[in-house]
């Protein structure tokens, strides 16, 4: 019988790891703004250009970093494989992308 580390990963680690790389990303952009005092926006804001205070962003980051850590922890075991790292980290940098773009959309000025 194989050992729990040669068994192929199950199809929901991939989300698992996807997702992992996206809470991650999100942690950071509410985590800096509420420490630095400013508001921004979070999904109990209504969405821009209502936007939350510092410490509901602190604890939005928080909690997404939290959900992060774990669903890491939930596929670190296959981790060593390139394939399920690369879609942690791809999936990371997207969601970064993305968060760029639409947070750019929202400073620009009106046209």
């Amino acid at each position: 019988m194989p050992s729990e580390q040669t068994k192929p990963m199950p199809w929901w680690g991939w989300v698992t790891a996807a997702f992992a790389g996206a809470f991650l990303v999100n942690s950071v952009p509410h985590t800096v703004m509420g420490l630095t005092g400013q508001q921004f926006p979070t999904p109990f804001s209504g969405g821009p250009p209502n936007l939350s205070p510092a410490v509901v962003n602190v604890l939005w980051g928080l909690f997404n970093l939290a959900v992060g850590i774990w669903l890491y922890r939930l596929t670190a075991k296959w981790m060593e494989n390139r394939a399920v790292f690369a879609v942690f980290i791809l999936a990371g940098v997207g969601f970064a992308v993305m968060l760029a773009y639409a947070f750019s959309s929202m400073s620009a000025p009106a046209a």
